[in-house]
């Protein structure tokens, strides 16, 4: 699949995912100017492309983030359901790496994902930078957006509740 830049935009609020090649935008991520309750959207293409995606953060309540990549629906605070037949997914962080394993343990399971920070990143900043490897090889074009998607918001969801994970670029990275 390759290494695929997460980049700024032009905007200081809109991310874009671009193909290896870096010209073409696969997604975009424009990101509200405050922590409202205005959900959280994702855009194929441009930040104007059709919608893609979209979250519902729940700090106040449970914490956990509806989600919808296209017909499907999830929600989730670390632990999902796969619905592209990945089984049970779990985020997690140690030591300053955020991953994606098949079960329900961050101890144990295949790992799926994984955000690297930079070593000149520091985590509590607002910003963050970073390579998001995709380490399971063989996933279809869904599985591969679950884990993507997913991956972006569980990050804004734990940035929301201040436990450190802001970023601004990127690199997903399928291996």
């Amino acid at each position: 699949m390759g290494d695929f830049p997460f980049v700024n935009a032009g905007g200081k609020r809109v991310m874009s995912l671009l193909a290896p090649n870096g010209t073409q935008t696969i997604l975009a991520i424009p990101f509200p100017s405050s922590l409202s309750s205005i959900p959280l959207s994702i855009h194929r293409g441009g930040a104007a492309g059709p919608h893609m995606a979209e979250a519902t953060f729940h700090s106040w309540s449970t914490e956990k983030v509806d989600v919808t990549i296209g017909p499907l629906r999830y929600r989730f605070r670390k632990r999902l359901d796969s619905q592209t037949g990945l089984g049970k997914l779990t985020w997690g962080n140690r030591k300053g790496e955020f991953f994606l394993r098949e079960g329900t343990s961050e101890d144990s399971g295949v790992l799926v994902a994984q955000f690297v920070p930079r070593t000149t990143s520091t985590f509590g900043t607002s910003k963050v930078e970073g390579t998001f490897q995709i380490r399971k090889p063989g996933l279809s074009a869904a599985q591969f957006e679950e884990v993507v998607i997913t991956g972006i918001f569980e990050m804004e969801r734990r940035r929301r509740k201040a436990e450190g994970y802001a970023f601004n670029l990127a690199t997903f990275t399928a291996l």
